[in-house]
């Protein structure tokens, strides 16, 4: 379990995270708050002073631009299933694929509503 920021800047982690005895015994890359690859790959490119979520963070600075960097490095990991979690990414579900080089027949959608409950 890592950050995105030590994924993609720290040499020792990249070493052992890339060493092929390590990437040999690898089953899954998770990304929780996928949503954040578009949304800050936007802002680290300058493209997301118009989005809402960028205009909601605006004063506190650039928060995790490493996000917006990450599909180079999960892509390294070849044939490693890629496991993306968000609750409020559907608007932003075709950017983050292109981010990380995803073809749509290579993934499978589960949308759940968290806000229905059945009682039996």
């Amino acid at each position: 379990m890592t950050s995105p920021e030590v994924l993609l800047n720290n040499a020792m982690f990249r070493r052992a995270f890339f060493d092929k005895q390590f990437q040999s015994k690898l089953v899954l890359s998770v990304v929780d708050e996928a949503h954040m690859i578009y949304i800050w790959g936007l802002v680290a490119s300058g493209l997301g002073k118009k989005i809402t979520s960028h205009v909601k963070l605006q004063d506190r600075g650039v928060f995790r631009p490493s996000y917006g960097d990450l599909g180079a490095r999960l892509l390294a990991a070849h044939g490693v299933p890629i496991l993306l979690l968000s609750a409020t990414c559907p608007i932003a579900i075709d950017k983050i694929l292109a981010s990380l080089r995803i073809l749509p027949e290579d993934m499978t959608i589960i949308r759940v509503n968290l806000l229905v409950q059945k009682f039996d």
